[in-house]
């Protein structure tokens, strides 16, 4: 058991003071009243006295518990209704695709952002943004060992390589295609696609 000091002596004294006094005035129903009906009234009066209010208090949480568990299981309700009909939904999978369309960039990370708890990217701070996000598509991933685990991207050579192209989609509703600029080469070239 915990011990908290000098108060928990106090407070486990404090305690069997409670309980004695409470023996102490049922023997004295029992043992001073005459009668077997004035004895059990006496019982049921010194025992409604103590544990009355600790019986209110019980069902006064136990009306709030049962509250709080209500609006929990509605909002749990509303949450799983609305993530059934939330983000993209994948209709289908296509197998060798060569570049990939990006709606949005992530944007740069910025050490300022880093001390902003409202930053949309708060949760992965070390993720790539802008050029290096779109670079991370057409890189090639390595495996470290042959087990089915992710490895890390690199622009050497490898089985799994990128995508061939990247197409960003603009503000203004203009495409942009990023291509690498050359096998191994890192920098990546632009082209307008169209609008």
């Amino acid at each position: 058991m915990l011990e908290l000091g000098a108060g928990a002596d106090i407070l486990r004294s404090l305690g069997w003071l409670y309980v004695g006094l409470i023996a102490f005035l049922l023997i004295a129903a029992l043992w001073l009243l005459t009668r077997w009906w004035q004895k059990l009234m006496g019982v049921i009066i010194v025992l409604l006295v103590f544990t009355g209010p600790a019986y209110l208090r019980h069902q006064e949480r136990s009306q709030i518990v049962d509250e709080r568990k209500a609006k929990y299981e509605a909002a749990k309700a509303l949450f799983d209704e609305r993530c059934k009909t939330a983000g993209p939904k994948i209709y289908r999978t296509v197998e060798n695709v060569e570049g990939v369309l990006l709606l949005s960039l992530r944007p740069d990370d910025k050490a300022v952002n880093r001390a902003n708890p409202n930053w949309p990217d708060a949760g992965l701070p070390d993720e790539a943004g802008g050029d290096a996000y779109i670079r991370s598509f057409l890189s090639r991933e390595h495996h470290q060992d042959k087990r089915n685990l992710r490895g890390y991207l690199s622009y050497a050579p490898s089985d799994l390589p990128g995508y061939r192209y990247v197409d960003v989609l603009n503000e203004d509703g203009s495409i942009n295609r990023y291509t690498l600029s050359d096998a191994g080469n890192p920098d990546i070239e632009t082209e307008k696609k169209g609008d």
